[in-house]
């Protein structure tokens, strides 16, 4: 059972049991499963609206979006457009909108609607609302991951100016200012087929410039065409994705344990704090000899997003590392962000840096010829 408090002034919506078959816990925030929460949620969102606003409707255009990645969707009526954000974190500080459904044409709506979701006790809470003017004009763009922030205490908390608004303040000024898109050329048109053709979703729409992207979510042809070259990738190329804003609620992938399950006993003393800490089993085959070592990574929270440090520490009786022991951070495009590398009589290498929240990145863990890949978003 989760913890928090049913306050009055949000909306608790009920998840009916059937929308859960196939979902027995919770799961991590991968493609497949990012479209099951957003069909959840539709599922409920949708019914409630409609009895504010009986012409509501959900765009054809929909379900493509979600194939090529972008969380959220859109509801329409004669009224009003919105665009609900689903998410299953419950300590938020604010709403993330990725930057097609704001700097868009044809996907900006009147309002942002954010909506809390947990799956384990069947329930959601839409407990903000924004205008996409506030969001344009207040929020903070992250050009890195193309998305943007708005902190918690600039959302309204009620959903009345939605009722409200249409009825008795027609003339209010609702979407910020969205330049019009550019006419992509041939080239940069090509270069986005075979950069859909090279790398997964979602990795791949941040590779691709956000004009040429837009303007490809903007065109039936187009659109069709990456999602056919995005469905190309086997299943196995897409990774599986750590989400460490569940850490913080205490809800931890498979493999990542408690440091003192894997780390040697003379070591865990030094690393007793109140930050947050798991560690996984790296298992390199014959390179490591017998030595076998784990990958640990720590996350306290910041302002802007989380305080990470990923090591790597002997497994076992062994207090050492060996020598020419790898420790990689790439960023999301896969490019070398840091790299550290063990000497002979380490007993740990490690390395700290801070992410946005949002932010994508890969640790690997190499010797010789054999690697292992962890990803992460935070």
């Amino acid at each position: 059972m989760s913890s928090y408090e049913l306050t009055p002034e949000h909306v608790w919506l009920e998840i009916p049991e059937t929308l859960l078959i196939g979902i027995t816990s919770f799961v991590p925030l991968q493609m497949d499963s990012l479209l099951r929460l957003n069909q959840i949620c539709k599922a409920v969102v949708l019914p409630y609206l409609q009895s504010y606003f009986p012409t509501a409707y959900i765009p054809a255009v929909q379900h493509d979006l979600w194939q090529l990645g972008m969380n959220g969707f859109e509801i329409e009526s004669k009224s009003v457009r919105l665009v609900c954000l689903p998410s299953t974190d419950w300590d938020l500080d604010g709403i993330q909108v990725a930057q097609e459904w704001v700097d868009s044409p044809d996907l900006a709506p009147d309002y942002f609607l954010a909506v809390q979701v947990d799956l384990e006790d069947r329930i959601l809470r839409l407990w903000g609302i924004t205008p996409h003017q506030r969001l344009k004009e207040q929020g903070q763009f992250i050009a890195r991951n193309r998305t943007y922030i708005l902190e918690r205490d600039l959302l309204t908390e009620t959903l009345n100016m939605l009722w409200l608004q249409p009825k008795y303040f027609p003339e209010t000024q609702l979407r910020g200012e969205v330049a019009a898109l550019t006419a992509p050329s041939l080239d940069e048109l090509t270069q986005a087929w075979d950069i859909l053709r090279a790398s997964p979703m979602p990795f791949a729409a941040r590779q691709i410039g956000f004009n040429t992207w837009a303007s490809i979510l903007g065109n039936e042809q187009w659109r069709q065409h990456a999602i056919a070259l995005s469905q190309h990738q086997q299943p196995s190329s897409i990774p599986q994705t750590i989400q460490l804003s569940q850490w913080l609620n205490h809800r931890f992938e498979q493999g990542w344990q408690a440091i003192n399950e894997l780390i040697a006993p003379q070591l865990v003393g030094a690393f007793m704090d109140t930050q947050i800490k798991r560690a996984k089993l790296i298992d390199l085959g014959v390179e490591l000899s017998g030595c076998q070592v784990s990958l640990m990574m720590t996350i306290s929270t910041t302002e802007t997003g989380m305080s990470l440090q990923a090591s790597v520490y002997p497994t076992g009786e062994r207090l050492t590392l060996p020598a020419n022991l790898h420790l990689r951070i790439l960023t999301g495009t896969g490019e070398i962000f840091k790299e550290v590398t063990s000497r002979s009589d380490d007993e740990f290498i490690q390395y700290r840096f801070d992410a946005a929240t949002g932010d994508r990145f890969t640790i690997q863990v190499s010797l010789g010829t054999a690697s292992v890949t962890e990803d992460f978003q935070v």
